[in-house]
């Protein structure tokens, strides 16, 4: 499990200074780290999300950080996307769930590199479809929605950047939440109640994720946006190059 340790450190350094739950270092390392297929390492991947952005939400709101309103909003057409692609996502091949984890992280990647200029006076309803499509990604990535919902959410100035992340990590945690019931409810129906979800290996993940969030917490606020970004950019740069390989 030494795998699923370091990865979970990894996941804790992300989570706690973008409010990403982690997914977007999960679904493409967990096939080769830890050899499992396209659908165990979504289902995984949300599992973990939920667990790492309940425990983050927790802490934002206590320190009255999580504009719950707000996401809330986000969220609501976000839950029932998260489940239908939940459920169809074991109608597609491996290869086609890594093509589709490319695409999300191609597009994550160009959200951050052409951001979207602030909208003033943003559409109604525009946070329900972009809640809408960071559920659908979530479900059928395990990205966990956030690197999606946040950049378009900040263009619309649906959120503030000072309340970013706890808020994207109250997001990632409901789409998280709707995927991974739909995950255990094929399981039981299949006479195997966690399904394809690895819990074992994903709580190897999440403690480790655990005590590194929890530790740097506190410097979250620290973090320059521009330092944020350019960790963002970074990673998911490496991540779309890794999940490019395993489709070509």
């Amino acid at each position: 499990m030494m795998e699923a340790a370091l990865l979970g450190l990894a996941v804790g350094l992300i989570s706690v200074f973008t409010g990403l739950g982690g997914g977007v270092v999960m679904v493409p390392l967990l096939p080769s780290l830890l050899a499992m297929s396209q659908v165990e390492a979504v289902a995984t991947s949300l599992f973990v999300v939920l667990l790492n952005s309940t425990q983050l939400v927790l802490i934002s709101r206590k320190n009255k950080m999580v504009d719950t309103k707000k996401g809330l909003r986000l969220s609501l057409a976000g839950v029932f996307a998260s489940l239908l692609a939940s459920f169809v996502l074991y109608l597609f091949t491996e290869w086609t769930l890594r093509l589709l984890l490319s695409l999300a992280l191609f597009f994550a990647i160009f959200l951050l590199l052409f951001p979207i200029k602030r909208i003033q006076n943003p559409p109604n309803g525009v946070s329900y479809l972009i809640g809408a499509l960071g559920g659908g990604f979530s479900g059928l990535t395990g990205l966990g929605g956030g690197a999606i919902v946040g950049p378009l959410a900040y263009g619309f100035k649906i959120i503030d950047m000072k309340n970013m992340a706890p808020t994207i990590s109250f997001v990632t945690m409901v789409f998280a939440m709707s995927a991974t019931a739909t995950h255990l409810i094929n399981g039981i129906l299949a006479g195997n109640f966690w399904g394809p979800i690895c819990w074992q290996e994903g709580l190897a993940i999440f403690i480790p994720a655990l005590i590194v969030s929890r530790s740097l917490f506190s410097l979250q606020k620290k973090v320059p946006d521009r330092l944020r970004k350019a960790m963002l950019i970074a990673i998911c740069s490496a991540l779309w190059i890794k999940s490019l390989m395993a489709i070509l």
